[in-house]
Formats: C-alpha cells, sequence, structure tokens
C-alpha cells in the first residue's frame, strides 16, 4: 500500500528531530469520510464534521492553542471540505483559518485538487494565500520505458521575487525546518 503525499511528509520531518516533531501539526479533512474519527497521534488532528464549519474552527484553534507560536500546519485536503460546505464559505472559511495562522507565525500547507473546483474559487484561494506553489505531472519516456515526471512552480509569492517557470520535482532527504 501507498503512503499518501502527507503520510511521506510526516515521516520525513518526524524522522529528523524532537523540535520538528512538535512543529509539525496534520488536520485531517479525510479520514472521518472512512470512520476514522481518532487521532492517532498528538501531531494529527481529524475533523468529525466536515459539514459545519464552527467544528473545522475549533479543531483548528484548538491546535493553536495546544502548540503555541511558530509551528508547522497541514490540511489535507481542504477540497474535501468543499464536498459538504459552498465554495463561498470556504473561501472565508480558508480566509479566517490563514488568518489566524498568520498571527500565531504558523507555516502551512493546505492542500488543494486540481481541477474539481471553479475558477473563480482558485483565484479567491491565490487571493488569500501568501504562496502558491502547484504541482503537474507529465508522462514522458525513458530508456523506452513510460514513466511519469513531476513539476513545480511558484505561482504566488508575496515576499519577493520569484520565478514562475515549471521546475522537474526530485525527491531528496534533504529538508530543514
Amino acid at each position: 500500500m501507498l503512503d499518501r503525499p502527507i503520510h511521506i511528509v510526516k515521516k520525513i520531518i518526524l524522522s529528523r528531530n524532537e523540535k520538528a516533531e512538535r512543529m509539525l501539526k496534520i488536520i485531517d479533512g479525510y479520514s472521518c469520510l472512512s470512520g476514522g474519527t481518532k487521532a492517532k497521534s498528538d501531531n494529527l488532528f481529524v475533523i468529525e464534521n466536515l459539514s459545519n464549519p464552527s467544528d473545522i474552527n475549533v479543531t483548528i484553534s484548538s491546535v493553536i492553542a495546544q502548540t503555541g507560536r511558530r509551528a508547522l500546519f497541514i490540511i489535507d485536503s481542504f477540497s474535501t471540505i468543499l464536498d459538504y460546505i459552498n465554495e463561498e464559505l470556504a473561501a472565508r472559511l480558508l480566509n479566517s483559518i490563514v488568518a489566524r495562522l498568520r498571527e500565531n507565525d504558523y507555516w502551512s500547507f493546505i492542500v488543494l485538487e486540481e481541477g474539481i473546483h471553479s475558477e473563480q474559487f482558485y483565484n479567491k484561494i491565490k487571493h488569500i494565500m501568501d504562496c502558491v506553489v502547484e504541482f503537474r505531472v507529465k508522462e514522458g519516456e525513458e530508456d523506452k520505458m513510460q514513466i511519469l515526471k513531476r513539476y513545480f512552480r511558484v505561482f504566488v509569492y508575496r515576499y519577493g521575487e520569484y520565478d514562475v517557470n515549471w521546475y522537474p520535482l526530485t525527491l531528496s532527504r534533504v529538508m530543514k525546518i
């Protein structure tokens, strides 16, 4: 069984050191769909009711209160929430979440699936966020074998200059927090 991307990130970060482990907090917006409403670690928080934005806000407030300042915050996947609330409400909810995270000096990864929401929604999200990184996968051929090549680019970065070109994404064990 393959791990989801969030599990891979968690393994890499948690294998580094105790400080990195304390800084990492994951809010899971997917597991409740399969009945998994219990957190399995102090770093993982499961939202129990995706159709209630108040539950989401309470969970996030709990994480911030427990963690304090300067942590890494991952929501995987915010797109799942949009199966339960409309895009307008979801954008307002995300704006509120991002404001709370900024106030507490958090870094955050908020995962959205591409191509399943309206263009207007994606534009609102790009306006809310300080940085937007896009990923894409292309089929290629290498040594007569079909392979998938992964690329990324910075689409928005509010704190300085950035390059919008696509670059190959290669996995590495080097990560600093």
